[in-house]
């Protein structure tokens, strides 16, 4: 057998178990950073409320924001597209 055939199989062989390790730390460290995110969310403060608890009881009234500043743009853009007549 030609010992470059084992070489390149090496090659192959290195390049796949690099990747298999990279896309395992990812995966590790993307679960360690989410884990936290969601430990740092739903940690209570010296309150005893959490950030979750401000955003849940905060969120309807952003929703409110969120409609009317919709229905303006709308109106906006229904008031840029009606023909002018001034040809």
């Amino acid at each position: 057998m030609n010992i470059n055939y084992f070489r390149e199989y090496y090659l192959i062989l290195t390049v796949l178990l690099k990747n298999k390790i990279m896309g395992l730390l990812k995966f590790i460290i993307v679960g360690a950073a989410v884990g936290y995110g969601i430990s740092y969310i739903t940690k209570k403060g010296p309150d005893g409320r959490s950030i979750l608890d401000d955003i849940t009881d905060k969120a309807p009234g952003w929703l409110d924001q969120a409609k009317k500043f919709a229905e303006e743009t709308i109106e906006q853009v229904k008031e840029y597209r009606q023909p002018k007549g001034n040809y």
